[in-house]
């Protein structure tokens, strides 16, 4: 009993160590968005797609250093590194 009510107590410190990626990726010539661009942390084997509006949100990201890759058929890729938990909780904009 005294283990359920420890790990019940502790839930709440994990969840809030996840950290969430959210990133708008657009054309840098025409600052319209990309649709289907993938966006990786590989060093965490995660992933994700734009959607219609070049929107891309990756969750449970736990706090630290990590390369973040971006690609997209005919743009040049791009990497960037961040630290987690980020500064701003807006969205990042990134123009390939």
């Amino acid at each position: 009993m005294k283990k359920i009510i420890t790990i019940v107590l502790l839930l709440p410190f994990f969840a809030a160590a996840q950290n969430t990626f959210k990133a708008v990726i657009k054309n840098d010539d025409t600052k319209e968005p990309i649709q289907g661009a993938t966006v990786q942390i590989k060093s965490l084997h995660l992933s994700g797609i734009t959607n219609d509006s070049g929107v891309i949100v990756l969750h449970n990201i736990p706090g630290g250093k990590y390369d973040v890759a971006i690609t997209s058929i005919g743009y040049k890729e791009m990497e960037k590194t961040y630290n987690f938990p980020l500064s701003s909780i807006n969205s990042i904009h990134l123009f390939l």
